[in-house]
């Protein structure tokens, strides 16, 4: 039987060398599905970084163009703004009809005065159209003219 147990080393042997190679070739597909899983996850993960990077620069800029704070205060200034402008457009359409008020008075005085003036005086007296003589009147002359030159401002 020592024939027999040298035998079953080697065949022992033999066939767990079998059996790792079938389960290594079975196993062959799921290790290649896992190395791309491994290659697609590492180059996922580095791309992210990259565009979180990239997002972030971003980020910092349009933060600083488009400030929270900066634009709440535009906001505020451009309706503070419209505020004030209406409130100095009602003051100043309040001086104006004031303006116009005080203006029609001085009208209405100045009428009732000329009126009273024009009642006062006599009317006045009108010439008497001058009498014409016979006589035939020769044209006269004309003069020589001077020739003036006005410079305009501009």
């Amino acid at each position: 039987m020592s024939t027999q147990e040298s035998k079953s080393p080697v065949t022992d042997q033999t066939l767990s060398q079998l059996i790792d190679a079938g389960i290594g070739l079975a196993m062959l597909p799921f290790s290649l599905a896992q190395k791309t899983f491994t290659l697609t996850k590492e180059e996922t993960s580095s791309r992210f970084a990259a565009l979180h990077a990239r997002g972030e620069q971003v980020d910092a800029k349009i933060r600083e163009i488009v400030n929270p704070v900066k634009f709440c205060n535009t906001v505020k200034e451009s309706f503070s703004t419209k505020a004030a402008k209406q409130a100095k457009i009602a003051e100043l359409s309040e001086k104006i009809d004031t303006l116009v008020e005080l203006i029609a008075t001085v009208a209405a005085k100045q009428a009732a005065e000329s009126k009273t003036t024009a009642e006062a005086k006599p009317a006045p007296r009108k010439r008497a159209p001058r009498a014409t003589t016979a006589k035939t009147k020769t044209p006269a002359k004309p003069r020589a003219s001077r020739a003036t030159t006005h410079k305009k401002d501009d």
